[in-house]
């Protein structure tokens, strides 16, 4: 495992840049077209996409972290996590850039310094979070009697299924219940503020707007699930093949 990780960590990094310079592009296409309808439909569908992207991508570094910390323990697990999270300087930098700059009229040396800064801080944030979720597994893994080291080592190399509370699943379980709560109770409190701010004088859009919010929530539930299970069962996969050779 320990020779594959060298691989996986860079792999992933540039497959976690792609995503986020295609995001950033859809956001970048918003500003270009924004005073007429195609300007509207990109606001949507980048603004979702974005969206799932940020909700999806923990999980899945989260993942990654729990590989390399079962084969090299926290310090490479924690190096692992941040370099992968790295690449959201693709999508962090020139969006808060063009935020700072057109939204709160800063001029550029500020702008790009308050954007490396806000960048920064996610970076660290969504590497942090990796590692708590990597502990909440473990946790929740030696509830289940999974104790010794050895057997974590095992259950990271297994496949996983759609069973999501069979034992080498429950890692990506946690992982993705985690992001979920975590959404849910940033939504409930822009819902409780929004009420708070505007009382009764809503429009039917701003709540269909909320529902579909809520309801995407479920969505990503699943598809982080899914999409977890498809990496991880590629890396497995990628690892018994060179073994075999």
């Amino acid at each position: 495992m320990e020779r594959d990780n060298k691989k996986l960590i860079p792999r992933a990094f540039l497959i976690y840049a792609a995503v986020n310079i295609v995001t950033y592009a859809l956001a970048h296409m918003e500003y270009l077209f924004m005073n007429g309808t195609v300007g509207e439909i990109l606001a949507y569908f980048s603004y979702y996409v974005s969206k799932s992207v940020e909700f999806i991508a923990p999980p899945v570094i989260a993942a990654i972290t729990f590989l390399v910390f079962a084969d090299g323990g926290i310090k490479k697990a924690f190096t692992a996590s941040l370099a992968i999270s790295s690449a959201r300087f693709f999508y962090s930098l020139p969006y808060y850039y063009l935020i700072f700059i057109y939204k709160y009229r800063y001029d550029s040396i500020e702008s790009l310094c308050l954007s490396l800064g806000a960048s920064l801080l996610i970076i660290l944030l969504t590497s942090v979070g990796a590692l708590i979720c990597v502990g909440a597994a473990i946790w929740v893994l030696k509830k289940s009697g999974v104790t010794a080291p050895e057997q974590i080592a095992d259950i990271a190399k297994d496949r996983v299924s759609t069973d999501f509370l069979n034992k080498a699943c429950m890692p990506i379980t946690v992982f993705v219940l985690m992001r979920t709560a975590f959404s849910l109770v940033l939504e409930i409190i822009d819902t409780v503020l929004f009420f708070i701010e505007y009382g009764a004088d809503y429009t039917a859009a701003e709540i269909i707007t909320m529902l579909v919010n809520y309801v995407l929530i479920l969505i990503l539930l699943v598809a982080s699930y899914l999409v977890c299970m498809a990496i991880k069962n590629a890396i497995v996969n990628r690892g018994e093949a060179k073994e075999a050779e």
